[in-house]
């Protein structure tokens, strides 16, 4: 080629003969056009460099090593190339392809720094002129000597604006937007490059960063040590998502597609407690709309320095960008204010570069934390009762478990309220303690209620003990009408989902789902024991709250106490037990003083958090009398413990004992029941007291021994002897 013969603007028609509009169908076609661009417009400098303007050629006086810098300050009008308009129709129509071959879903390697909107015109060359380099070593020697510079040989700013101003306007080709710091191509895209003062600004060499290039080798980004506090999402199979609410998907879909095409975008924020299928329903989504999302546990990531914190949040952004994928902060647990400064600094990063960023947690936001664009709230229920049967049977075939024939899902969803991740937790631990057959881990009932209880146990305050018994409902000594109560109480339990969901009752119980319980009798009847074997039937935890201990003299504080009790319990699934109810329930259907008032809100408070509560609630009170007739239509089942007759008197006698006791001939349970009335408590404490006497003799169990234990009995209750009358019977 003939340089003296050929214009620079006549390069263009050689290099661009024809260029259609159609998206680019590979990564090949794409870089082979947007080479040919740059080497295009790289010899029109060149060209414009050799062929130097007329009157220079024969000066007087010139020294050979100063005829180039002359020619820089010879003065002249700064015109606009004259292929000025063609250049910016090609660079216009490569953009052009690229957006037509995103709507292709061709994607080739340079598309997301086209078509994010993120890079303006110059930004996108200074890019495009680093990744040349990284690409082909002829860029080195190129730049070099477009740059008069045998040691540079990456593109400077200077070049970048240089090559610009063929085809892009002043405004467009601003020194500003390229030295700007806090752009996304400074931040992210570049590498951080030291500061050379003898240098100018024009200078400064521009670079591609590791990340950036992974990118463009379609390598992926590792999380690396991120994956500390991070993890990437999958979406989930078809079968998956029908697991999840329809309703909830949608409502998720739509508000995620209001703020993508929201101006300044905004926060998704999902409530709701700690498993309660946040990340599946995200998971949900992606299978929806292709978009992948990368999980981040804040409280962790605050943990770590700013400076690993910064870098990270590079990464993250790089790979949120590049890889269209969503962030998605998980904020469960306590966060400082120190901590929450920078969570704040964090977010605003983010959002910085990212439309929509989803968090989640049990609660609102901080009232300090006010990310920019909208913030729009859903608030997601645990599934219900039908649904979680649905979670048991999926998490159990995934993990290889068959339930034994006496399980029931839907008696197990009826008495246990679980999240998803408690149910996929209860099932993954029953494997430890299942037997293997036939490659299956099989459980039983009492496993599977074991685990649940182990997975559901809460740290309750002061307050609050738990109860171990094993009794079980043909050790209580009832009447028949107590009997069949307590049996009420079981179905209630037992059959509460079929009854709300497959009966629709659901629809017309908004408030006061729990079930309240009253078991009143004298002392010593078996509440608490009542109370255990009500628990020990469903295969629950049973948790003692003495009102005696927990009321308070204090206005607010009983309710203060009452509420961590409940709050504690949200999600134990356990039964409340709340023993001396009678130190809170007090008749008083006339108000004469404040401490009149006082009392009743406080009995009020509790009833209100009892029918609050999910699960079971059980008073124990010596006096059904004290309690107000509005109190008592707050209660579901109000069950009387009586004083033992006889016949249940020889009944619990003759079940005290297990059946290795060594009891003597001698023994006349019969005249025990017959003379001496006593209730449940005091016949154990008896037979307890005999059975040590008879230890200490290394003997059998003796008539003497119970009667002198039945003499003592009677005697710590404030009663007179009564061994003669068990003598003579």
């Amino acid at each position: 080629m003939d340089n003296e013969l050929i214009k620079p603007v006549e390069l263009i028609s050689i290099y661009f003969p024809q260029l259609d509009e159609n998206g680019f169908e590979n990564d090949k076609e794409e870089m082979q056009l947007w080479e040919r661009f740059v080497d295009l417009i790289c010899m029109i400098r060149i060209f414009e460099k050799e062929q130097k303007l007329e009157g220079f050629d024969n000066r007087v006086g010139v020294r050979p090593e100063y005829d180039r810098l002359l020619g820089m300050v010879q003065p002249h009008e700064k015109s606009e190339f004259e292929g000025f308009g063609q250049l910016r129709h090609i660079f216009a129509t490569l953009i052009m392809k690229e957006n037509e071959a995103y709507e292709d879903g061709t994607y080739p390697v340079l598309n997301p720094f086209c078509t994010t909107g993120m890079l303006e015109p110059v930004e996108f060359m200074a890019f495009l002129l680093s990744y040349m380099v990284d690409r082909n070593r002829k860029y080195e020697n190129l730049f070099a000597e477009l740059q008069n510079e045998k040691v540079i040989t990456k593109p400077t700013i200077g070049l970048v604006i240089d090559l610009c101003a063929l085809f892009l306007t002043e405004d467009e080709n601003s020194v500003a937007l390229l030295l700007q710091e806090d752009t996304l191509l400074n931040r992210l895209i570049l590498e951080k490059m030291p500061d050379e003062p003898h240098r100018s600004r024009l200078s400064k060499v521009v670079s591609l960063s590791r990340r950036i290039l992974q990118t463009l080798n379609r390598e992926n980004i590792s999380l690396g040590q991120a994956s500390s506090c991070m993890e990437l999402l999958w979406p989930l199979a078809e079968h998956e998502i029908r697991l999840h609410y329809t309703k909830d998907i949608e409502e998720l879909l739509n508000i995620y597609n209001k703020l993508s095409n929201e101006n300044d975008g905004g926060v998704i924020l999902l409530r709701g407690q700690k498993g309660i299928g946040k990340k599946f329903l995200l998971r949900s989504m992606m299978t929806v709309t292709g978009t992948g999302v990368i999980k981040i546990d804040i409280c962790k990531l605050l943990s770590y320095p700013v400076e690993i914190m910064e870098d990270w949040m590079r990464m993250l952004v790089t790979k949120c960008i590049f890889d269209e994928m969503i962030v998605y902060l998980e904020v469960d647990g306590e966060v400082t204010f120190d901590e929450e400064t920078k969570m704040i600094r964090f977010i605003t990063f983010l959002q910085d570069y990212l439309p929509v960023i989803v968090m989640g947690g049990e609660d609102s936001l901080s009232p300090r934390i006010k990310p920019s664009g909208l913030i729009l709230e859903m608030k997601l229920e645990t599934p219900g009762r039908g649904l979680q049967k649905d979670f048991w049977k999926y998490f159990a075939q995934t993990e290889q478990v068959v339930f034994d024939d006496e399980i029931n899902l839907d008696e197990i969803v009826s008495v246990f309220n679980l999240t998803p991740q408690k149910i996929h937790q209860v099932i993954s631990s029953a494997i430890t303690g299942a037997e293997i057959r036939e490659g299956h881990y099989y459980v039983d009932k009492l496993l599977l209620q074991t685990y649940i209880r182990r997975n559901c146990s809460m740290a309750f305050n002061q307050y609050a003990t738990r109860l171990e018994s094993n009794f079980r409902k043909e050790d209580l000594q009832l009447n028949e009408s107590a009997r069949q109560m307590i049996e009420k109480v079981y179905n209630r339990v037992k059959y509460k989902r079929i009854v709300n969901e497959e009966f629709g009752f659901d629809k017309k119980l908004s408030y006061g789902r729990g079930i309240v319980v009253a078991l009143f009798g004298p002392p010593g009847t078996g509440k608490t024991m009542a109370a255990q074997v009500i628990a020990n039937e469903l295969g629950m935890d049973i948790y003692r709250i003495d009102l005696s201990q927990i009321g308070s003299k204090y206005i607010g504080e009983t309710e203060k106490n009452l509420s961590a009790v409940f709050e504690a319990a949200k999600y134990s699934n356990a039964i409340l037990f709340f023993d001396e109810a009678d130190a809170l329930f007090a008749k008083r259907t006339s108000v004469s003083n404040s401490n009149d008032k006082h009392a009743n809100a406080e009995t009020a408070f509790l009833l209100q958090k009892m029918e609050e509560y999910s699960g079971i609630s059980i008073l124990a009170t010596n006096v059904m009398n004290n309690f107000d007739d509005a109190f008592k239509r707050r209660i579901t089942f109000m069950i009387p413990i009586e004083t033992l007759d006889e016949e249940g008197r020889l009944e619990l006698w003759e079940k005290i004992f297990p059946k290795e006791a060594p009891l003597a001939a001698d023994v006349d349970f019969e005249r025990y029941a017959r003379v001496a009335v006593m209730n449940g408590s005091n016949i154990k404490s008896a037979a307890i007291h005999a059975a040590y006497a008879a230890a200490a003799k290394n003997s059998e169990i003796t008539d003497h021994d119970l009667v002198q234990a039945i003499d003592e009995e009677y005697r710590r209750l404030g009663h007179t002897s009564i061994i003669s009358e068990l003598e003579m019977g």
